[in-house]
């Protein structure tokens, strides 16, 4: 296969690469992919996508490792492993701004942000790729931590109903199955189960929280009921997806069933043959006795003895699934007038009352509750497991409270996205002095504090993990900040001309920091680059003229282009030997530089590199180097002697206005 084409990681769309180009966006998904670094590299790449799109995740990781002992650090290789330890396949989805959705089929406790291979996929792909990957990983870590969260909070369902809801390319439309769905949904219901039926028990839930939902009646439903009416319905993503994940759980635990609901007795072939080699036993739903061999079939599975309570419990949970307040209301006081010791009918008064459709509903309360009657009395009679659950919602809801008084005492104005609590542009008063951010902020968007040139002092919380682009630019007033070890990303230009910036220390976890994050910070007078930085990218500290010492990570492999120009005092520079790439003005004008070693794995000195370092003296060049650019150590007009490997090649004004050059020599 040439290193030309490939299969998009996505969609498994073909893609043919133009010569001269690198990344290349998928017409049909809109996923950008990454040529292959090689043709055996291709094949292995492609190989790897159709494994893990069949659900081969093991013999997919398997053909990535390959690619990466060809080519360590290939980033699309690094990115697919995580999809498989995730278990990540792409569906379709109407979901607007997306044409395919990540799902996982494995929840690991480590957020796919903090996963080891993510990390370095990001730092080794091109910005638009990385952009993209970071994209998807706070996705699915929503995912994930939804997925926590319901676990804690739903109880595990009995069955779960799947069908083809929406009719092919007709906006709108819902399908037989769908209507057979609710029919039998309702059914179900009253025969005292815990079913999950989509659209009614997700009809207000979208996104990350839809797939945590499906999550947990994947992982907990003991049947799985799969309406076959047609089999293009039954081989439709979402429908394969849900039916092939719980095979899955089926086949390595016998207690779980997948029965088909037959429709028009469609003979065998019709099926998947998942559902044939299994020898799955269907149950045929035309007929009077149809709803009597259901209930038969899941009596065998589920053996149930449902009682007047459970019914009446079933009843609010349906009243409250449906916003019927005052049905919801009644049968819970019917619940508590048979069971006044029970949690149960003052918690379905409580919700009814607040309009809420479930427990977990109350941690996003705003409003006290935890002085009413209903619920004083649903926490004095709650089991222990019901006791866990209420005092959880309590926790958050008076978190959320917290954090919404903290934030109109500051007069900050927030909003609430997809990673959280996010202080956005004009989040404040740009006059204001002093500003003490309060916890559950998560995030500050793009220019949330820029130019609020009066603030001196502010507090960041430990839950932020991330500072967008140019957050603090032009804070001139502002003279130290600590930033909280869970912040990894640090946008371009965030403190861009803080020029009373004297001291910041750089988080441990920091994976990314952005372009001209420091520039003109003119009093910063030391920097620590955390360990797990690979690149500090282009003019990340220009003109931070009073910076005299600088610790660079073991990490490191790159320093862009102007990274550290202008910073005139800095005197010693201990690069590790990490490092194999320079940008072209990388060090320009550090006056105060004495000496420079280059480390062994340095091919090339670009352009201006080191340029009007007039205090430099002695240059350490490795045997590594192959060549140095034009004007690279122009303007050195201290440095006496330089000794050039045997196959550098410099450029003709690579040492010009070197005054005190007493000779170069190979």
């Amino acid at each position: 296969m040439s290193a030309n084409r490939i299969l998009c990681r996505c969609c498994v769309h073909e893609l043919f690469f133009p010569e001269g180009m690198n990344t290349l966006e998928c017409a049909a998904c809109g996923t950008l992919n990454t040529r292959p670094p090689s043709q055996s590299a291709s094949a292995d790449l492609t190989r790897a996508v159709q494994q893990r799109m069949a659900c081969d995740f093991d013999d997919a990781a398997q053909s990535y490792q390959q690619v990466l002992r060809q080519h360590p650090g290939d980033h699309e290789a690094l990115w697919g492993l995580v999809l498989c330890r995730y278990g990540v396949q792409y569906i379709e989805t109407a979901e607007p701004g997306r044409r395919r959705l990540p799902v996982c089929r494995f929840v690991q406790r480590r957020p796919v942000s903090e996963d080891g291979d993510f990390l370095l996929a990001c730092e080794n792909a091109p910005e638009d790729v990385r952009a993209q990957y970071r994209e998807e990983a706070v996705y699915l870590d929503k995912v994930l931590a939804d997925v926590r969260r319901v676990e804690e909070t739903t109880k595990p369902y009995d069955i779960f109903l799947c069908y083809k809801a929406s009719v092919p390319g007709v906006s709108g439309a819902f399908t037989d199955d769908f209507d057979r769905a609710r029919e039998i949904y309702a059914h179900l219901v009253q025969m005292g189960y815990h079913v999950f039926f989509a659209h009614g028990t997700l009809q207000r839930s979208a996104g990350t929280n839809f797939e945590a939902q499906i999550y947990h009646a994947l992982k907990t439903a003991r049947v799985m009921l799969v309406i076959c009416s047609r089999k293009d319905y039954l081989l439709s993503p979402w429908v394969r997806s849900e039916w092939t994940r719980y095979l899955e759980q089926a086949d390595r635990d016998p207690s779980r069933h997948l029965v088909p609901l037959l429709y028009d007795d469609p003979p065998a072939s019709s099926l998947p043959p998942a559902f044939v080699s299994r020898q799955l036993e269907g149950v045929h739903m035309r007929g009077l006795n149809a709803l009597d061999n259901l209930r038969s079939t899941l009596e065998l599975h589920i053996p149930r003895t449902a009682s007047e309570t459970d019914l009446i419990r079933l009843r609010i949970q349906l009243a409250l699934e449906e916003g019927s307040w005052d049905g919801a209301a009644r049968a819970a006081a019917l619940l508590r007038e048979k069971q006044p010791n029970r949690a149960a009918g003052y918690m379905g008064q409580l919700l009814a009352e607040m309009h809420l459709r479930d427990e977990a509903q109350l941690a996003a309360c705003t409003e006290p509750f935890e002085t009413t009657l209903a619920w004083t009395r649903a926490l004095h009679f709650a089991s222990a497991d019901e006791r866990r659950l209420y005092e959880g919602c309590l926790a958050a809801s008076m978190a959320l409270r917290q954090l919404r008084q903290g934030l109109a005492a500051q007069q900050l104005t927030a909003e609430s996205g997809e990673s959280g609590v996010i202080l956005r542009e004009g989040c404040c008063d740009p006059s204001v002095t002093a500003l003490d951010i309060p916890r559950g902020v998560t995030a500050l968007g793009d220019n949330a504090f820029a130019a609020c040139t009066a603030l001196t002092r502010i507090t960041l919380p430990d839950t932020l993990v991330s500072i967008g682009a140019c957050a603090f630019s032009g804070c001139s007033s502002l003279r130290e900040i600590v930033l909280p070890d869970r912040v990894t990303v640090i946008g371009s230009r965030a403190f861009a001309d803080c020029a009373a910036l004297h001291s910041v220390r750089l988080p441990a976890g920091l994976i990314s920091l952005g372009a001209e994050a420091f520039l003109r910070c003119f009093s910063l007078r030391s920097a620590v680059v955390p360990a797990g930085v690979r690149c500090i990218q282009p003019g990340t500290f220009r003109s931070c003229a009073a910076m005299t010492a600088l610790t660079l990570p073991a990490s490191l492999e790159a320093i862009g282009a102007q990274a550290f120009m202008e910073c005139s005092r800095l005197r010693i520079l201990d690069l590790p030997p990490s490092l194999t790439t320079l940008g072209e003005g990388a060090f320009e004008g550090c006056f105060g530089l004495l000496g420079l070693v280059l480390p062994e794995g340095v091919r090339a000195i670009p352009a201006r590199a080191f340029r009007r370092c007039s205090g430099l003296r002695e240059a350490d060049l490795p045997r590594s180097l192959d060549s140095i650019g034009s004007e690279a150590f122009a303007m050195c007009v201290s440095l006496r002697e330089v000794s050039l490997p045997v196959r550098a090649n410099a450029a003709p004004d690579a040492f010009s206005t070197c005054l005190q050059l007493r000779r170069v020599y190979k």
